[in-house]
């Protein structure tokens, strides 16, 4: 004779909040001055750089359907930074010095923005040279950052101006919690006994191409940079794939 049933209740809830990848980085910025100071040339190169990171290709419309995948998802920890650094009035002999310092501003990631850089000895005497870094090239990684440097030379006035920006994205996905209760009905009907088991399930974004995401951080820096009045406009195209 059956005397009692158990029966089974179980939630799922997720952890963490929803973001909105819209809202602008955290921002910083600073200006470091050569020995030209006063006297350098910075509207002019200003200029020569706008015109240059206003041609670097991006789609906004490409970052927008990453973004929604950000957005449907429960996140414990986010964090966006961007860092730019200005460095006006270098003169040519400080070429060493001035690679040394956006080194430096670069952190841990350093040596290879040095290694990048070597060649600017190398680059025609007036013009702008551009350098893409990423790091943490993995959405899964849960850290993403992302540099973009630009040095403009003019050898006839003995001068060089820079900027970069680094893009730094922190992230923590919000676990899936399960809860199990089960309970023993005596006669089917009675509630006698009750049992529970918590657990948590860990998430992930799944793929995102290096592609998607170096065009998701490109948007990022550059819409920093034009929000700031260092460049005219972003040059948004349909696809960058």
């Amino acid at each position: 004779m059956k005397m009692g049933s158990v029966s089974t209740h179980h939630e799922k809830t997720n952890e963490g909040v929803h973001v909105d990848t819209d809202k602008n980085p955290t921002f910083f910025h600073t200006v470091t001055t050569g020995a030209c100071g006063l006297y350098s040339s910075h509207c002019d190169s200003a200029a020569m750089i706008d015109d240059s990171l206003s041609a670097v290709k991006v789609s906004t419309q490409e970052a927008r359907a990453l973004q929604r995948t950000l957005e449907r998802e429960y996140f414990s920890h986010w964090n966006e930074k961007c860092e730019v650094q200005e460095y006006r009035g270098f003169s040519l002999s400080q070429t060493d010095l001035l690679v040394r310092q956006i080194g430096d501003s670069f952190g841990s990631f350093r040596t290879n923005i040095l290694r990048q850089l070597s060649g600017i000895h190398f680059a025609e005497k007036l013009g702008v040279n551009i350098y893409e870094f990423t790091f943490g090239e993995k959405m899964s990684s849960g850290e993403v950052y992302f540099g973009m440097i630009a040095i403009a030379k003019n050898e006839h006035r003995d001068e060089m101006n820079a900027i970069s920006c680094l893009y730094k994205l922190n992230f923590n996905l919000g676990k899936v919690k399960h809860k199990e209760t089960r309970t023993f009905n005596l006669f089917g009907f009675i509630p006698v006994d009750e049992s529970t088991e918590t657990w948590y399930e860990s998430k992930s974004l799944g793929f995102v191409t290096k592609n998607e995401l170096v065009n998701f951080c490109r948007v990022k820096a550059l819409g920093e940079f034009r929000r700031r009045n260092f460049i005219s406009r972003m040059n948004d195209v349909y696809s960058v794939k």
